[in-house]
């Protein structure tokens, strides 16, 4: 009998752990006590993203986990400390709020949206390629946290100048596009 119940036991957290999940529309995976959400299967175009799901926080936004949803507006949670790539590509998104906990910024992450400004916290370390590319970007505001930009970050935007912070130690000339005037103070 017992060891009947550990195989049971065993089977259910090796499941539990190994196959992605459904709560409200998010799917998701737990690695280690910690949630990354993989996609959603809701039909809102404007979305809340739980903090923590069966009392594991959400901790970070998968590769692709809302791509081409039509999303209009979304609300991530401060558990967040990572955006994956292509996370929000090809949605309809005219403002999102990145919250002080995401530390990076995954390729394509929010391109293309409708993005015409976008704050991006104290928090991020690195912003991937082309991760705010095809918005129509006329402001953005990179704080001292950040180290990298990456290749063609900002590309396809209305952006006519920007402040490079010094703390950042790797860019490409063309992760602005053309004709932006970069100022390093």
């Amino acid at each position: 009998m017992k060891k009947f119940f550990v195989v049971v036991v065993l089977f259910v957290c090796f499941g539990f752990f190994t196959f992605g999940h459904n709560v409200n529309n998010f799917n998701f995976v737990v690695n280690n006590g910690n949630i990354t959400i993989t996609g959603y299967a809701g039909s809102s175009t404007d979305i809340t993203i739980p903090a923590s799901i069966h009392r594991w926080p959400v901790t970070a936004i998968g590769n692709e986990a809302f791509r081409n949803r039509r999303l209009t507006s979304v609300e991530i949670p401060n558990s967040v400390t990572s955006i994956g790539n292509q996370a929000f590509a090809g949605n309809q998104l005219s403002s999102v709020t990145i919250p002080n906990s995401v530390t990076s910024i995954g390729n394509q992450a929010f391109a293309p949206n409708r993005l015409t400004s976008v704050a991006i916290p104290n928090s991020v370390t690195s912003i991937g390629n082309q991760a705010f590319a095809g918005n129509p970007l006329t402001s953005v505001t990179i704080p001292n946290s950040v180290t990298s930009i990456g290749s063609m970050a900002f590309s396809g935007t209305q952006l006519t100048s920007v402040i490079i912070p010094n703390s950042v130690r790797s860019f490409n000339s063309n992760a602005f596009g053309r004709d932006v005037e970069i100022i390093r103070p």
